[in-house]
């Protein structure tokens, strides 16, 4: 559910492709934001997250032909390509990513060896 209240999102698995869908939470009908081949892409990872402004969805997508590389990306919610953050980071993903109210900060949890969480700040441009 966005922010607002106004929009769903669905992340759909069709064979090895995944897709991230919008639509309204009054009904209607649902419009794509990104599309990964699994065949071409290494597919998400967790559940996508809202910006706490709503413009925009976060996600984590996997580096091809790299084991357990990741990156977090994001989607504006109205259109557009999806933009690559610059956060890369490797490990065994174990949960969600989570964007703070304050739009500034993200946790992801990751298992190298032991437990990680990691809080990242100052890089979600507005």
């Amino acid at each position: 559910m966005s922010p607002d209240g106004k929009r769903l999102l669905i992340a759909v698995i069709e064979g090895k492709t995944q897709v991230l869908l919008v639509m309204p939470a009054s009904g209607g009908e649902a419009r794509e934001l990104v599309r990964v081949d699994g065949g071409k892409e290494v597919p998400f990872w967790g559940s996508p997250a809202w910006t706490p402004d709503g413009r925009y969805v976060a996600f984590l997508k996997g580096v091809k032909g790299k084991d357990k590389q990741w990156q977090l990306w994001r989607v504006a919610v109205e259109g557009g390509e999806p933009q690559q953050l610059g956060l890369n980071f490797t490990g065994q993903l174990t949960g969600e990513l989570r964007l703070h109210p304050d739009g500034r900060r993200v946790a992801i949890d990751n298992v190298k060896v032991n437990l990680e969480l990691w809080v990242m700040e100052n890089f979600l441009t507005k």
